[in-house]
């Protein structure tokens, strides 16, 4: 019973920080629970228990400061807005600096009344706008966005975690911009500027190809090797709803 409140509540802690920690529970109960020959209810319930208190005591704290029931930060709505806009390059920008570039026309006056707004206020209604953006931009053509998800997955998975040209691009340019990392205009002229970026970008490559390899050599008769394999296809779905950086397959 110590082992399971010690792993649940290093999960639920976990979970404050990174909500998508997440799915951690999946492999964990596929990898645990078939062990457990007595009890198994009571334990599954006290494994899960600890998680669902921790968010739900800090949506009543979100509740008390921001007068709204919200189990995760007020940045998700950021987030998903990020890799779910009328923009289709997937990825996540500082919107409220070039409001005009990434937000849409007709909200652009709604987006500068809610940064006049006091903080608490502000950071509330802007998630919720962020939101409402995201859900309105798959309304308005579904197709177009479900073509961002593979682009997604690109920029998450195929570069180094420390590229992030993405953030402060201006251009709504779509697809990995690998001209941009290769070439030397863009980083001060610098002439090793392309090689050093191909190098990292060709190890890079060979850890995916490694991990590829590892995949197809994985014993289905290990649960252990089996919960890696669930907990990495749970984290390659992150790409269908969020935007994309080089940096979250790190994080």
């Amino acid at each position: 019973v110590w082992n399971i409140l010690i792993l649940s509540s290093l999960i639920g802690f976990t979970m404050l920080n990174r909500m998508e920690c997440g799915v951690c529970i999946i492999p964990a109960f596929y990898l645990i629970f078939p062990q457990i020959k007595d009890k198994l209810i009571v334990r599954g319930i006290t494994f899960i228990s600890i998680p669902i208190f921790l968010l739900l005591l800090n949506g009543y704290q979100n509740y008390k400061i921001y007068h709204i029931f919200k189990v995760t930060a007020l940045n998700g709505g950021e987030v998903i807005f990020g890799g779910n806009n009328e923009n289709l390059d997937g990825s996540y920008h500082v919107f409220g600096m070039h409001k005009e570039i990434f937000i849409p026309k007709d909200k652009i006056e709604d987006f500068t009344k809610i940064e006049s707004l006091p903080p608490l206020d502000f950071y509330r209604e802007r998630d919720s706008l962020y939101l409402m953006l995201a859900a309105d931009a798959w309304k308005k053509d579904p197709v177009k966005q479900l073509g961002v998800i593979p682009e997604k997955f690109c920029k998450t998975w195929l570069l180094p975690g420390f590229f992030d040209i993405y953030t402060a691009d201006t251009t709504k340019t779509r697809g990995l911009q690998l001209s941009y990392l290769l070439s030397k205009e863009n980083f001060h002229n610098a002439w090793y500027a392309p090689y050093k970026h191909l190098f990292y970008m060709v190890i890079h490559w060979l850890l995916l190809l490694m991990i590829l390899w590892g995949i197809f050599q994985i014993k289905r008769s290990s649960r252990f090797q089996i919960s890696i394999l669930f907990l990495l296809i749970l984290y390659v779905l992150f790409s269908i709803p969020f935007c994309s950086l080089p940096r979250y397959h790190v994080t």
